[in-house]
């Protein structure tokens, strides 16, 4: 058996191979992450002249930088090892006191890991999985960034209309929004046509805001505190432009996962409560359910088992440290006396 430990890196890989009996075959190797420096990998990995099954490859779960390598060695049908990052960085301390990292060790340790840890093989995922995982992540990265678009929003809310947050639902909705991206100022809302101003909350509200809800705007608007700034307004019409854009793009993502979701016709969906996104979260991060033979090991995968510790000794040390101050004690009173 043959073991390649290989440290991912955005422009280049280090490589490092032995043999079941310790030998080194390659004490590092360097190649491009490009089609060159691919096939020059497997050019060095083919000399040894063993069946690739019996050739086990490891490599740290580096996000994006990984995935190109790892189709690669997947195609030309290696056995392939993906290993947590923190497991290596325990191996990694657990081999020595220096506090040494370069990328020709890491290739070195990943490669030891292979005979030392019972690690399971990378199982690649279905196309419906590897789907859902780059869509939802995508949509993660939008919501967030939608946040703090959001929080811009509500800064300029309190300097340009302080007194509308009271008065409705919530100033993130739809009706809100598309009111200040056509009027993005106290001064516009009081001077607005009750008519229009009507028909713009009841078609953005769908109907929920009336002529009452115009009138009760227009009027707080005419007693409003806020500043009326030209920048300021551009800046708000602005910010709002990118919370509907953000919106309108997660709501095609959204699309495109019900439709995965339909496809896979996964049982998860018949829980009550979990919606197709709710579901195509759960499924894009823990892939095929049959990976875990218990609910302990989900637990474990998704980060929420609880660490143990044996605390009897550490009990009796304190104990120990108890008397000891105890006995120091009586033993200066007895001094004094």
């Amino acid at each position: 058996m043959i073991y390649v430990g290989i440290d991912v890196a955005k422009d280049k890989h280090d490589c490092f191979a032995m043999n079941s009996d310790g030998e080194i075959l390659i004490e590092n190797f360097t190649f491009q992450n490009n089609s060159v420096g691919f096939n020059l990998f497997f050019n060095s990995i083919s000399q040894f002249n063993e069946s690739f099954e019996n050739i086990k490859v490891g490599l740290e779960a580096t996000c994006h930088y990984s995935n190109n390598i790892l189709n690669f060695l997947i195609s030309k049908g290696f056995n392939v090892f993906v290993i947590n990052p923190l497991q290596t960085n325990l191996f990694r301390k657990g081999q020595s006191l220096r506090k040494t990292k370069t990328d020709k060790l890491d290739a070195r340790f990943i490669g030891t890991m292979l005979i030392t840890d019972n690690l399971k093989p990378y199982s690649n995922l279905s196309y419906h999985i590897s789907e859902l995982k780059s869509l939802v992540r995508h949509r993660f990265r939008l919501v967030e960034e939608r946040s703090k678009f959001k929080i811009s929003f509500s800064r300029l809310i309190t300097i340009i209309f302080p007194e509308l947050e009271k008065i409705v639902w919530s100033i993130s909705q739809n009706s809100v929004l598309y009111l200040l991206y056509e009027l993005p100022s106290v001064k516009d809302i009081s001077e607005c046509n009750l008519k229009h101003l009507t028909c713009l909350l009841e078609k953005y509200s769908k109907g929920k805001y009336s002529r009452d809800k115009a009138i009760e705007i227009r009027e707080l608007a005419k007693k409003s505190i806020g500043t009326i700034s030209r920048s300021l307004s551009f800046e708000l019409r602005q910010v709002i432009q990118t919370i509907l854009f953000l919106q309108s793009q997660i709501d095609d993502i959204d699309k495109e996962l019900k439709n995965l979701i339909g496809e896979l016709n996964s049982p998860i969906m018949s829980i009550p409560g979990i919606s197709y996104v709710t579901a195509a979260y759960i499924l894009a991060e823990i892939g095929d359910i049959s990976n875990f033979v218990s609910p302990a090991k989900l637990q474990a995968f998704a980060g929420l088992d609880p660490s143990t510790y044996q605390l009897l000794d550490l009990f009796v040390c304190v104990i120990k440290l108890s008397t000891i101050t105890k006995t120091r004690k009586l033993l200066k009173v007895s001094i004094i006396l």
